[in-house]
């Protein structure tokens, strides 16, 4: 239930992009998080998240995006876990935007919406959660 177990985890993941047809793209992502040791007799559930998307790149300077976000945790373990208030699965819609400023400058925004949020006990769960920030190109 709080951030930062303290273990050390593997993380590893992959990236694809292809164009469609005109001015449409696609991507698809995953990534997994293992953890491969335990702090204070606590193992956080391996969870993984994966993403697909469409976006427009048909306008010079706004680039809008359409993601579909999955994310599965499993049950932590270990005596001092909840395992019974851990683990779970969230499916997310998420809009947004890509806004260029100048060449090397971009300013990004996103909403992220749940379509589901299947989660195990009782867990706080977002009713949204907003995403934004800036790109620079080197």
């Amino acid at each position: 239930l709080q951030a930062g177990s303290g273990t050390t985890d593997l993380i590893a993941g992959a990236y694809h992009f292809r164009a469609l047809t005109g001015d449409f793209d696609r991507f698809a992502e995953a990534c997994a998080a293992i953890p491969l040791n335990t702090r204070a007799d606590y193992r956080p559930g391996t969870s993984g998240i994966g993403g697909i998307g469409l976006h427009y790149s048909g306008w010079r300077a706004i680039t809008p995006q359409f993601q579909l976000n999955l994310r599965l945790a499993g049950k932590d373990s270990g005596a001092s876990a909840d395992r019974e208030d851990s683990g779970g699965a969230l499916l997310y819609l998420s809009p947004g935007a890509t806004v260029k400023l100048i060449p090397r400058l971009s300013v990004f925004g996103f909403v992220q919406l749940p379509l589901d949020q299947s989660v195990n006990g009782y867990q706080l769960v977002p009713e949204f959660t907003v995403s934004a920030g800036l790109q620079v190109r080197l």
